[in-house]
């Protein structure tokens, strides 16, 4: 088995390791900054441009980490063997029947598969709805095999909950009877939304024989297309639109499965380490209208925050200026917490997914910076003398508000991406 599956650890090594050298950079470079602009003098305006320096390269940062996991294949985070160049997949298919007539002391029976899929359907959820072709190849019986006709061929779709299967043509060459269907089925698998809305998914359609049987295994039948490298898309229709999604790849793999037990048949018996025939679909979001709906009303809330602590102040006259009262502020960081709660229960609505996604975390941070700026506001109008406050005009929050902001998202999307 592992002989002919490949592990997501290499690539996973190299992301981590990516970004490590992003985090030590930043902080070389947040280093050098301190020493550019001299912060030790204390002069106020070079503290403010050495805050907006690190501020953007902390968003530069953010923005590496997200390029990076554009390119990421999501087909490689799980054991996969890709059936897309024919020499190989011929080699793989002459390794598995010898193990099988090795393993079960029978003559092994290859049945190829093909799919076409015409349209692909998000019923909400883990749901999807693929309809399409699907077309197996029967061996007819010979000297060598007489009793192949006897086999139960054809196919299934476990991973089904509703299915609908009709044959549409039938034909005989080669010594192989080919039986086309058409066919819908709605398919129930969990995607993952942990780095919405810079997720990938693949949609997999598993496919099983008809016929419980050692000797009995299914092949892809890439003689069928034009073309079988995954990027042109073979097996879908070119017309194809998936809103929100667009389709990077379709390949046949296998993949390995394991069950505890023999489906009620005594001598049945698990062959090639169970290796299951998949058709797949590789998908990545289109980023840019969730990310644009989200980020715009995040970034203005987190600007209005920045402007209400940039007008706190123990200064008289300029409170006089901006009105500020502890109320005020109190009653704005109110009205933006509403604001900030009623995007963030709209986006869990959109997606209905369980636990938590990257893209709330920002949504977390603003949680947090309305409950440090409402208390900010309490603690200069309060009687108690707070020097972190006091000095130089409640500018320590101020110098510090950005580049805690990027940090911390710094952080989430390191942790997130690696």
């Amino acid at each position: 088995k592992e002989q002919i599956l490949r592990s997501s650890g290499f690539l996973s090594k190299e992301r981590k390791t990516l970004g490590r050298i992003v985090s030590v950079l930043i902080i070389f470079l947040s280093s050098a900054l301190a020493l550019i602009f001299k912060i030790h003098t204390g002069d106020t305006k070079r503290l403010w441009y050495t805050t907006i320096s690190l501020s953007f390269l902390l968003m530069a940062g953010i923005v590496y980490l997200w390029h990076m996991n554009l390119g990421d294949d999501p087909g490689e985070r799980e054991k996969n063997l890709e059936l897309a160049d024919p020499a190989i997949t011929a080699k793989v298919m002459a390794d598995i029947a010898e193990s099988i007539e090795t393993f079960s002391e029978s003559k092994a029976v290859e049945i190829p598969i093909g799919a076409f899929l015409r349209s692909i359907e998000f019923s909400g959820g883990d749901r999807t709805t693929v309809a399409g072709y699907m077309w197996h190849k029967n061996p007819n019986a010979t000297v060598s095999a007489p009793k192949v006709e006897e086999i139960a061929h054809g196919f299934t779709l476990p991973d089904a909950q509703e299915i609908d299967i009709r044959e549409v043509y039938r034909r005989e060459e080669g010594g192989l009877t080919t039986v086309g269907s058409n066919f819908s089925a709605l398919i129930r698998q969990r995607f993952d939304f942990t780095k919405y809305p810079f997720d990938r998914d693949d949609i997999r359609v598993r496919v099983w024989p008809s016929e419980f049987s050692d000797a009995v295994f299914l092949s892809p039948d890439l003689d069928a297309y034009a073309s079988t490298d995954p990027e042109t898309l073979p097996g879908l229709d070119q017309e194809m639109v998936l809103e929100g999604w667009d389709v990077s790849r379709s390949f046949f793999s296998y993949r390995s499965s394991e069950y505890n037990t023999n489906f009620g048949i005594s001598n049945f018996k698990s062959t090639a380490d169970s290796l299951e025939l998949y058709f797949n679909v590789s998908l990545r979001r289109s980023f840019i209208t969730p990310l644009l709906s989200n980020f715009i009303p995040i970034g203005v809330v987190a600007l209005l925050l920045f402007a209400v602590l940039a007008t706190t102040s123990t200064d008289a006259g300029i409170t006089q200026r901006f009105g500020f009262t502890t109320a005020a502020i109190l009653g704005l960081s109110a009205g933006l917490f509403f604001v900030v709660i009623i995007a963030h229960i709209n986006l869990r609505d959109d997606l209905a997914t369980q636990g938590v996604i990257y893209l709330e975390s920002f949504y977390f941070v603003l949680y947090g910076a309305i409950l440090v700026i409402a208390l900010n506001s309490l603690l200069v109008t309060s009687s108690v003398q707070f020097q972190v406050v006091r000095f130089r005009d409640n500018l320590v929050p101020k110098l510090l508000y950005w580049p805690i902001i990027m940090l911390i998202s710094f952080v989430v999307t390191l942790f997130a991406f690696t």
